[in-house]
């Protein structure tokens, strides 16, 4: 149904049903498409507080109308981003404790000839030349990280499988 001021008002409210949505990018494109209705119709998104009675006042809050709207919108955005970042940040230490735990396991294993491993590794474009080389010094210098020395090993057991599966060919 569009109003005079030529809105299809059940499109926007559609639209502005899903800036509640907890995908960032789904809330976003909203925004922009509410943007976009509005433009075609010749207003502004601050316009809809003075045409737009909007549900009434939001509870805890003296915001009402289409602000109130809004201001609800935002502060579920608001509180996902928050949960978001804490979901992140717990990640972000178990991640930490992961790489600890890989390093005390790296300690136990015997020690590989981790120069001949790197010279075994195809050379590939100039960034990935560079990586090998910074990896090889490290190897020289015997200051190999434990998440460095488990790719290492990871590389040379497929090589290991390879030669096998074609000695058996």
């Amino acid at each position: 149904m569009n109003d005079p001021g030529g809105i299809n008002r059940d499109r926007l409210r559609k639209v502005l049903a899903l800036l509640s949505s907890p995908v960032d990018g789904e809330a976003l494109a909203a925004a922009r498409k509410v943007v976009a209705l509005l433009a075609a119709a010749g207003k502004r998104p601050e316009e809809l507080i003075e045409e737009e009675p909007g549900p009434g006042p939001i509870p805890g809050s003296k915001l009402t109308g289409v602000a109130g709207y809004w201001w609800a919108r935002w502060s579920d955005a608001h509180h996902n981003a928050q949960v978001f970042e804490r979901q992140v940040e717990a990640k972000e230490a178990e991640l930490v404790r992961l790489r600890a735990d890989l390093a005390e396991l790296e300690e136990t294993r015997p020690a590989l000839d981790w120069l001949a491993i790197i010279e075994r590794m195809p050379r590939g474009n100039p960034m990935e030349r560079a990586r090998q080389r910074e990896i090889e010094f490290r190897a020289r210098t015997g200051k190999l990280t434990a998440a460095e020395k488990v790719a290492l090993r990871e590389f040379a057991r497929v090589q290991a499988l390879a030669r096998k599966a074609g000695a058996a060919a």
